[in-house]
This record gives structure tokens, sequence and C-alpha cells, in this order.
């Protein structure tokens, strides 16, 4: 179904965006990419970016978009730097380092490393990565100019 919502976005005139969605967060490996699939993943990976380069309505970095592979091949990625490069807040106003985890009472109370990443390697959704993307490069560039 990703590649036919890339069409619909287009044809509606919206951007879309792209997240990958897994229930590592909970300890559970059921939504993992198999290894028989990994090249169906490739394959549709190849066909987002060819469609981004060809409309420019793909919001997501050639950056988030490389990572997505290597995400569902080693089950997480490590350097992971929420709360520090990017938070959340819920509809009801509070704030949390990661949607996934609980509601901050205080900010400092989030244990994380001494580089100021934590150690959780669980997800590559679309809102830690697009954070760690590099911010100027040439593959960068058009984004960037997209969301001006």
């Amino acid at each position: 179904d990703v590649i036919p919502l890339a069409h619909l976005a287009r044809k509606l005139g919206a951007g879309i965006g792209y997240s990958s969605f897994c229930t590592l967060k909970a300890n559970e490996e059921s939504e993992l990419v198999q290894k028989g699939e990994m090249e169906e993943l490739r394959g549709v990976i190849a066909e987002i970016k060819k469609i981004k380069q060809q409309y420019g309505h793909v919001r997501n970095s050639h950056f988030y978009l490389d990572h997505i592979i290597p995400y569902f091949e080693k089950g997480g990625l490590e350097g992971c730097r929420a709360g520090h490069s990017f938070i959340q807040v819920t509809p009801d106003g509070y704030v949390q380092r990661c949607a996934e985890m609980p509601r901050m009472e205080h900010y400092s109370t989030y244990w994380t490393t001494n580089d100021g990443r934590t150690e959780c390697t669980k997800c590559w959704y679309g809102c830690r990565g697009e954070t760690e993307a590099p911010f100027l490069t040439p593959k960068r560039l058009p984004d960037l100019l997209r969301a001006v």
C-alpha cells in the first residue's frame, strides 16, 4: 500500500511522509521485516526515492529512507537523541522525550549516556530519523527548499 499512497497523495496535491513503525518498543519482534522480505522492502524504498525525485511531494529525507533497511536488518539503530533533538507534546499539553516513553515529570529525570544520546535502539520513526539527518548536503538541499 506504500506506493499507491504516494500516488494518491500526489493526485490530491498533498505531501506524504513515511515512518517505519514496528512493535520493538513493546519488546515484540513480530512486526519486524523478515529476512525473506528485505528485497521487497529495498524495492519499495527505491520506488519511494524515484517518486520523490520525480514529483517532489515525498517529504522524507534521503537520509531517513537510507536508514530504513539497516534498521530492519539490525533490529534497531543506536544513537537516538530523543529529548535532545526533539520532543513530543501530547494533545493535553504534556511533554515526552518520545511518544513511546512516559510523560516527563522533569526533563532531567531521564537517563542518557554521557554524549546525550539515549540507549534506546527500538525505533526508526520519522520524528527520530529526520532530526538525525545531516542539515546541509546536496541531497538534503531540495528537501529544505521545499520546506520554506
